[in-house]
């Protein structure tokens, strides 16, 4: 994900790079949703394709 800093318009500058992982966990009983859980992780890139 870019974080933009700067906006002219449609125009926008990247000031840096975020990393989000999402982890879900669905717990089913038969055909039913029983308990859902869900995480996110994120982390900063010092330079775009890093991950």
């Amino acid at each position: 994900m870019p974080y933009r800093q700067r906006r002219l318009g449609w125009l926008a500058t990247v000031h840096r790079w975020d990393v989000e992982h999402h982890e879900v966990e669905i717990e089913l009983d038969g055909d039913r949703v029983r308990d859902i859980q869900a995480q996110v992780h994120r982390s900063r890139l010092t330079q775009p394709g890093q991950a």
